[in-house]
Protein backbone atom coordinates (compact mmCIF):
# COMPACT_ATOMS: atom_id res chain seq x y z
CA UNK A 1 0.00 0.00 0.00
CA UNK A 2 3.29 2.54 0.68
CA UNK A 3 4.21 2.19 -2.96
CA UNK A 4 0.72 3.22 -3.89
CA UNK A 5 0.34 5.72 -1.77
CA UNK A 6 4.21 6.99 -3.02
CA UNK A 7 2.73 6.50 -6.78
CA UNK A 8 -0.13 8.14 -6.57
CA UNK A 9 0.17 11.02 -4.06
CA UNK A 10 -2.80 10.21 -2.37
CA UNK A 11 -3.08 10.16 1.32
CA UNK A 12 -3.48 6.87 3.78
CA UNK A 13 -7.56 8.58 4.07
CA UNK A 14 -8.17 8.86 0.68
CA UNK A 15 -7.14 5.47 -0.08
CA UNK A 16 -9.32 4.15 2.26
CA UNK A 17 -12.04 6.23 1.53
CA UNK A 18 -11.96 5.06 -2.60
CA UNK A 19 -11.80 1.34 -1.40
CA UNK A 20 -15.34 1.93 0.30
CA UNK A 21 -18.39 0.89 -1.24
CA UNK A 22 -21.20 3.20 -0.70
CA UNK A 23 -24.86 2.43 -0.84
CA UNK A 24 -26.28 2.04 -4.07
CA UNK A 25 -27.57 4.82 -5.66
CA UNK A 26 -31.87 5.14 -6.45
CA UNK A 27 -32.45 4.54 -10.28
CA UNK A 28 -34.30 7.50 -11.89
CA UNK A 29 -38.21 5.69 -11.95
CA UNK A 30 -40.20 8.57 -13.77
CA UNK A 31 -43.68 9.80 -12.36
CA UNK A 32 -45.03 8.22 -9.33
CA UNK A 33 -47.75 5.95 -9.34
CA UNK A 34 -51.06 6.71 -8.17
CA UNK A 35 -51.06 5.71 -4.65
CA UNK A 36 -54.17 4.08 -2.76
CA UNK A 37 -54.04 3.30 0.81
CA UNK A 38 -53.61 0.07 1.79
CA UNK A 39 -54.77 -2.29 4.90
CA UNK A 40 -51.80 -4.87 5.87
CA UNK A 41 -51.59 -7.06 8.91
CA UNK A 42 -48.59 -6.83 11.57
CA UNK A 43 -46.58 -10.36 11.14
CA UNK A 44 -46.38 -10.66 14.95
CA UNK A 45 -49.59 -9.56 15.89
CA UNK A 46 -51.79 -9.78 13.52
CA UNK A 47 -53.01 -6.40 13.84
CA UNK A 48 -54.49 -4.31 11.21
CA UNK A 49 -53.02 -1.30 10.01
CA UNK A 50 -52.94 1.09 6.74
CA UNK A 51 -49.95 2.17 4.92
CA UNK A 52 -50.95 4.98 3.26
CA UNK A 53 -50.93 6.63 0.29
CA UNK A 54 -47.72 9.14 1.07
CA UNK A 55 -45.98 6.47 3.19
CA UNK A 56 -45.99 4.29 -0.08
CA UNK A 57 -45.04 7.26 -1.80
CA UNK A 58 -41.83 7.54 0.22
CA UNK A 59 -40.87 4.11 0.51
CA UNK A 60 -41.13 4.16 -3.76
CA UNK A 61 -39.00 7.35 -3.57
CA UNK A 62 -36.69 6.00 -1.56
CA UNK A 63 -36.02 2.67 -3.62
CA UNK A 64 -37.60 0.01 -1.07
CA UNK A 65 -39.26 -2.71 -2.67
CA UNK A 66 -41.00 -4.37 0.64
CA UNK A 67 -43.85 -3.26 2.40
CA UNK A 68 -43.56 -2.67 5.96
CA UNK A 69 -44.09 -5.75 8.14
CA UNK A 70 -45.33 -3.93 11.33
CA UNK A 71 -47.91 -1.34 12.48
CA UNK A 72 -46.34 2.10 12.65
CA UNK A 73 -46.18 1.92 16.55
CA UNK A 74 -44.34 -1.12 16.56
CA UNK A 75 -41.44 0.16 13.78
CA UNK A 76 -41.15 2.94 16.42
CA UNK A 77 -40.58 0.68 19.41
CA UNK A 78 -38.12 -1.74 17.23
CA UNK A 79 -36.01 1.57 16.01
CA UNK A 80 -35.78 2.61 19.25
CA UNK A 81 -34.59 -0.85 21.08
CA UNK A 82 -31.88 -1.09 18.15
CA UNK A 83 -30.60 2.16 19.63
CA UNK A 84 -31.28 1.83 22.96
CA UNK A 85 -28.30 2.73 25.29
CA UNK A 86 -26.34 3.82 22.02
CA UNK A 87 -25.23 7.48 21.74
CA UNK A 88 -26.53 9.33 18.98
CA UNK A 89 -24.00 12.18 17.43
CA UNK A 90 -25.57 15.27 15.09
CA UNK A 91 -23.86 15.45 12.34
CA UNK A 92 -24.27 18.38 9.62
CA UNK A 93 -23.32 17.61 5.40
CA UNK A 94 -20.08 19.29 4.67
CA UNK A 95 -21.91 20.36 1.40
CA UNK A 96 -25.61 21.35 2.15
CA UNK A 97 -25.64 21.73 5.58
CA UNK A 98 -28.25 19.31 6.24
CA UNK A 99 -28.54 18.04 9.61
CA UNK A 100 -28.86 14.65 10.73
CA UNK A 101 -28.41 12.13 13.70
CA UNK A 102 -25.69 8.83 13.20
CA UNK A 103 -25.13 6.17 16.13
CA UNK A 104 -21.51 5.91 14.98
CA UNK A 105 -19.13 8.80 16.14
CA UNK A 106 -17.88 10.46 12.84
CA UNK A 107 -13.83 10.02 12.30
CA UNK A 108 -13.68 12.95 10.13
CA UNK A 109 -16.62 14.81 11.02
CA UNK A 110 -16.44 18.05 8.88
CA UNK A 111 -15.94 15.80 5.74
CA UNK A 112 -19.49 13.88 6.56
CA UNK A 113 -22.17 14.23 4.05
CA UNK A 114 -25.38 13.35 3.62
CA UNK A 115 -27.04 10.41 1.47
CA UNK A 116 -28.28 13.20 -1.55
CA UNK A 117 -24.41 14.65 -1.36
CA UNK A 118 -22.50 11.49 -1.05
CA UNK A 119 -24.58 9.94 -4.00
CA UNK A 120 -23.70 12.95 -5.97
CA UNK A 121 -19.88 12.61 -5.36
CA UNK A 122 -20.01 8.57 -5.65
CA UNK A 123 -21.79 9.14 -9.32
CA UNK A 124 -19.40 11.85 -10.37
CA UNK A 125 -16.67 9.22 -9.04
CA UNK A 126 -17.68 6.44 -10.97
CA UNK A 127 -17.98 9.03 -13.78
CA UNK A 128 -14.42 9.28 -14.02
CA UNK A 129 -13.35 5.59 -13.37
CA UNK A 130 -15.13 3.47 -15.73
CA UNK A 131 -13.36 0.24 -14.89
CA UNK A 132 -14.61 0.86 -11.37
CA UNK A 133 -18.23 1.48 -12.58
CA UNK A 134 -18.55 -1.71 -14.03
CA UNK A 135 -17.22 -3.71 -11.58
CA UNK A 136 -19.57 -1.73 -9.07
CA UNK A 137 -22.55 -2.88 -11.79
CA UNK A 138 -21.47 -5.97 -11.90
CA UNK A 139 -21.32 -6.74 -7.83
CA UNK A 140 -25.49 -5.24 -7.91
CA UNK A 141 -26.50 -7.25 -10.30
CA UNK A 142 -24.68 -10.40 -9.16
CA UNK A 143 -26.54 -9.22 -5.50
CA UNK A 144 -29.64 -8.58 -7.19
CA UNK A 145 -29.58 -12.22 -8.71
CA UNK A 146 -28.89 -14.06 -5.43
CA UNK A 147 -31.37 -11.97 -3.75
CA UNK A 148 -34.38 -13.03 -6.36
CA UNK A 149 -32.93 -16.36 -5.87
CA UNK A 150 -33.13 -16.44 -2.30
CA UNK A 151 -36.50 -15.11 -2.22
CA UNK A 152 -37.56 -17.87 -4.43
CA UNK A 153 -36.18 -20.85 -2.20
CA UNK A 154 -37.54 -19.22 0.93
CA UNK A 155 -40.73 -18.35 -0.56
CA UNK A 156 -42.42 -21.92 0.84
CA UNK A 157 -40.96 -22.01 3.81
CA UNK A 158 -42.88 -18.90 5.46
Amino acid sequence: MLAELERTGKSWYDVRMDAQTPATPVPDRGPAPDFQDITLYDIETGEAFTFSAKEQEFYWRQGFTNVPKYTPERRKLKRLERTKGKELYNVRCAVCGKVGRILTEPTHPKKTLCETCFMKQWNAFLEKHPDIKAEHEAAEKAAAEATALYQQQTAGLS
